[in-house]
């Protein structure tokens, strides 16, 4: 047995076992991933859907490593379930022989007694270097080396169920705030995006922020969150952005100011919107009437040559 390399492939020869009590439908599918031979072709293997890869268990130290103390109830449970002693001859035979076998197209886990010890290995080896294991701690490493992964199916589709429903809840909203103001759908987009967006009209608008809903479940739901906000406080969140994309709130010496007043408003974005909001500071921030102070944000925004 190697000490070194735990994968071999081979072209696919024959189907699995049933039987067992997984409990659960647990399946390997091959990453989706731009290059269709990430890395595979320098160690001269292939990930062809018509091709099975073999995992063995290390042997390190004059040992299978199979992460089962002897003398443990866990131990004693997969003896058991394999009908082996894992120290005797006959077990280390056994685990010598003994295989993982991928399908580079879908492999199940079955529910089986070698399905369960599978399963063990592969938690215990974090899928053996090329199988993504479900909850891994590399989710948000930039590195990332998998070519397989992991995946329960009732999590897979309730993932899915969650995140279709968040997209579906949220494309319902934006059909209804495009119908019952154009100018609420305008405002939303300028708060979700930055100035050079473009947001120009509401039809631009409402394009902007179909594709954005529609681009994750994530987006979906700050979309819900943002129609959500109290109006005043979105519309001023859209005042300083436009404000600050044309200098007439400027940073100085760490403090963002009207530049027509030189008053600070604060030390970042948030802070200005929260100075603004405040009632007792309606003068400088303006209401877009025309009784507004020259010096007042809105005032210089609607009168602003650029």
């Amino acid at each position: 047995m190697s000490t070194t390399n735990s994968t071999k492939t081979k072209q696919k020869t024959g189907g699995a076992d049933l039987g067992g009590n997984l409990g659960q439908t647990l399946f390997i599918t091959q990453r989706k991933n731009e290059n269709p031979l990430p890395g595979w072709e320098e160690l001269d293997y292939s990930v062809f859907p018509s091709c099975q890869s073999s995992l063995i268990i290390p042997f390190v130290n004059n040992r299978y490593q199979i992460g089962l103390e002897k003398g443990t109830k866990e131990y004693e449970y997969f003896e058991r379930i394999l009908n082996v002693q894992f120290d005797s001859p006959e077990g280390q035979q056994f685990l010598d022989n003994y295989e993982i076998t991928l399908d580079h197209e879908t492999t199940v886990i079955q529910n089986s007694p070698k399905g369960e010890f599978d399963l063990h290995l592969l938690k215990y080896h974090n899928g053996f270097g090329i199988i993504k294991m479900q909850d891994d701690p590399l989710d948000s490493s930039p590195t990332d080396p998998y070519l397989f992964e992991l995946k329960d199916e009732k999590r897979e589709q309730d993932k899915k169920y969650t995140q279709l429903r968040v997209k579906n809840e949220a494309i319902a909203a934006l059909e209804k705030l495009n119908v019952s103001s154009k100018e609420m759908l305008t405002l939303t987009a300028e708060y979700l995006f930055e100035p050079t967006a473009g947001i120009s009209t509401d039809i631009i608008a409402y394009n902007r922020l179909s594709d954005y809903i529609l681009a994750s479940d994530q987006n979906a739901a700050r979309f819900l969150r943002a129609i959500k906000e109290d109006p005043k406080n979105v519309d001023t969140n859209v005042i300083v952005k436009r404000a600050m994309s044309r200098n007439i709130i400027r940073m100085v010496n760490r403090n963002y100011i009207n530049v027509a007043t030189q008053n600070v408003l604060g030390r970042n974005f948030e802070e200005v919107v929260e100075f603004l909001n405040a009632p007792e500071n309606i003068i400088e921030l303006g209401t877009g009437d025309p009784k507004d102070e020259p010096y007042s944000i809105k005032y210089q925004l609607k009168n602003a040559n650029y």
